[in-house]
């Protein structure tokens, strides 16, 4: 449960007669704690049991004393997961906006070279696929680079790769969507993808298409299975699906009247994904069509967003 304050385009309405915003709560949680039930039991102004946290005022706050688990970065952290590598080795790593960092099982956080490499902004999100034993990945700021696991190797940059909003496996190939090349041009509608598994995006298997069927851009990309992928976009989606041939290996074809909202409104899953339309409401997809889903989680969605950010 998070507490925190947003503000409503419609608490500026002239209706307010220049009122101050006011502060809304995100979630309430004047039930306080309940830690009798289960978390999907509780009632929805109840929190379920957390460690160190402490109610005050109706707020959520860190317990005093309470002992911080993890590090400080110098820069903003923008993504963390876990890799289990080929070997059974499992990497805890993290992306900043800087520099990639990986803990040890004894130990502290690793730093690793070149320092202070990587750019982005401190909302930029990093786009991480782990792919034959190698890491990889790429924002709109940075260009793919990818990192053996290795302790004693630096993180290098993918020649050919391109910076990209987002990245996915589909069809055992590195695919990139709404790229910046080499020489800082934007194509927002185009999608490349490397030869056949591997990481290399010039000749035979490796290829590129710009889709611009419609005047939006590319907003993200899931697999769909091994051999088929949902590229999203503004207003529209497009069904990417393997050919069984080697040199041309993608057909593409365009699922209108339907887009994504926001880049990062998608999430896959074992039977498909679920993402937030562009309609403002979620809806699930297998690949075969989209059911729109939860209209009450779709307020609480949208209730607990903050318009400022």
């Amino acid at each position: 449960t998070v507490v925190g304050v947003k503000t409503r385009n419609s608490l500026l309405s002239p209706k307010g007669r220049g009122a101050a915003p006011k502060p809304l709560r995100i979630r309430p949680v004047d039930g306080g704690l309940n830690t009798w039930v289960t978390a999907d039991q509780i009632k929805p102004n109840e929190s379920p049991r957390q460690q160190n946290v402490l109610f005050v005022k109706n707020e959520i706050r860190k317990h005093p004393g309470s002992t911080q688990l993890g590090d400080d970065f110098d820069d903003a952290v923008l993504w963390t997961g876990t890799w289990r590598r080929d070997d059974g080795l499992t990497r805890t790593l993290a992306l900043t906006n800087r520099n990639l960092y990986y803990r040890n099982r004894v130990g502290g956080w690793t730093q690793l070279g070149p320092t202070d490499s990587l750019g982005g902004l401190k909302s930029t999100k990093w786009s991480v696929v782990f792919f034959d034993n190698t890491m990889y990945f790429v924002n709109k700021n940075t260009s793919l680079r990818s990192w053996s696991g290795s302790d004693t190797d630096a993180h290098v940059a993918v020649t050919g790769g391109s910076s990209a909003l987002a990245m996915d496996i589909v069809n055992n190939r590195i695919v990139l969507v709404n790229t910046l090349d080499q020489q800082a041009s934007p194509s927002p509608q185009t999608v490349t993808w490397s030869q056949n598994g591997s990481a290399v995006f010039t000749g035979t298997g490796s290829g590129s298409s710009d889709r611009s069927e419609r005047g939006d851009q590319i907003q993200n990309i899931k697999k769909l299975g091994p051999y088929r992928g949902i590229i999203y976009k503004d207003e529209s989606m497009v069904d990417m699906r393997a050919t069984g041939n080697a040199e041309s290996p993608f057909d593409f074809g365009e699922i209108g009247g339907l887009g994504l909202l926001c880049p990062y409104g998608v999430t896959e899953w074992s039977g498909g994904h679920f993402f937030i339309g562009n309609d403002e409401q979620l809806y699930i997809t297998d690949g075969a069509g989209q059911m729109a889903i939860g209209k009450q989680v779709s307020k609480e969605l949208f209730d607990s967003l903050n318009y400022n950010s």
